[in-house]
């Protein structure tokens, strides 16, 4: 409840094995989406979500996400671009928050800001104190507690960590990677 799992890498590449989709889902369901001038997306997504039965995509080119019923019907397009205090200008990286109402979380240089699912706003985490350089790659892990891939330089090291932090922006847990780099 209070722990958060730790996964080994080395374990799942020397234990790895075949996961069958028959053990997990008995029906696979095709839905077309919607394409009008309004709904075409560039080709380049890197996330999508389902929830309360409607589909969820983001595209990082476009800096937007794009929203459909479960027929596939257009809903519409979150995009928050500017340089207004609940906009974003500079983006890294999308994220939902597939629990509780659902959200979106936009990684920008130094905080998070979040947006319910029909674009309203939320708050935003400062993650100015985790100490990276930079941060890239945003991930939400549950209950509040978000993940973000922190790249710092020195002097004599350049390296990432993968950093756990909640909705204060407060570290949780830092992992360092498998191999560091040397500036």
């Amino acid at each position: 409840e209070n722990s958060i799992s730790e996964l080994k890498f080395e374990d799942a590449v020397e234990n790895n094995r075949d996961i069958l989709l028959s053990n997990y889902a008995s029906d696979i369901e095709y839905i077309p989406l919607e394409t009008s001038s309004e709904s075409i997306m560039d080709g380049n997504q890197s996330d999508f979500m389902i929830f309360d039965s409607n589909i969820y995509i983001d595209s990082q080119r476009e800096r937007c996400v794009y929203s459909f019923d479960s027929e596939g019907e257009y809903l519409g397009t979150f995009n928050r671009e500017g340089n207004g205090p609940e906009e974003y200008s500079a983006l890294f990286d999308f994220e939902f928050e597939n629990d509780g109402n659902g959200g979106i979380a936009v990684l920008g240089q130094k905080e998070v800001k979040r947006y319910t699912l029909d674009g309203k706003w939320v708050g935003k985490i400062s993650i100015e104190a985790l100490g990276a350089n930079s941060y890239s790659r945003l991930f939400y892990l549950g209950k509040g507690v978000f993940a973000v891939k922190g790249n710092f330089v020195n002097e004599s090291e350049n390296y990432d960590k993968l950093i756990l932090f909640d909705l204060q922006g407060n570290e949780i847990k830092a992992f360092l990677p498998v191999c560091r780099l040397r500036a």
